[in-house]
């Protein structure tokens, strides 16, 4: 059985070998990522946001990674092999990565937002799941970022938590909506080909 970190640093070698060099599509959680169907053949790896990730699989479409701080997914979610999962750690949300972490079939690595890293925990940059998962699709340099489901001043889409659709949960996340968007443009103007296809 591979440790903790060493099956840290083979998913991190994996992830570069996978998203560098290539045209990634980034899915957010938007009603439009059922657009992740029609655009999915001009692109060579696919990265899911969280909810984002049952929207690419209620269309067809199985993304290469999740990126996910677990508040989207369900256990089921958590069965594919072929599968990445980078899970992010905060402390909102620890219960979740306990229980759900150990469940989870497909290769993984932990990511935080803010230091310590270790040979376990990494950081890709980001602060949403959705801009996060763009800023891995930086990371690991791909050539061509493009990003589906990011309508990010419209309402939030079913696929965006679900379950927790209340009021607070509106207001937080409407918070959380104006920092992606500021992140978002941030790597536009850092990166050669971004793009947004709503």
């Amino acid at each position: 059985m591979l440790s903790n970190s060493y099956e840290a640093k083979l998913t991190t070698e994996y992830l570069e070998s996978l998203i560098g060099n290539s045209r990634a599509l980034v899915v957010g959680a938007s009603d439009s990522c059922i657009r992740v169907k029609e655009l999915v053949n001009g692109y060579d790896v696919i990265i899911a946001a969280d909810g984002a990730f049952r929207c690419c699989l209620d269309v067809g479409v199985k993304p290469h990674i999740v990126v996910t701080d677990l508040d989207g997914l369900r256990l089921e979610d958590l069965r594919h092999r072929d599968v990445i999962y980078v899970v992010l750690s905060h402390g909102d949300n620890m219960s979740l990565v306990i229980d759900y972490v150990p469940k989870i079939k497909g290769p993984k690595v932990l990511t935080v937002q803010a230091p310590p890293i270790t040979s376990r925990v990494r950081i890709f940059g980001g602060f949403t799941d959705g801009d996060r998962a763009a800023y891995l699709a930086y990371y690991f340099r791909a050539r061509k970022i493009t990003l589906v489901g990011f309508n990010l001043r419209g309402p939030i889409g079913k696929y965006s938590k679900p379950h927790r659709l209340n009021q607070l949960a509106l207001t937080i996340k409407k918070r959380k909506f104006f920092w992606a968007e500021k992140l978002l443009n941030i790597l536009r103007s850092i990166h050669g080909d971004v793009s947004i296809e709503c």
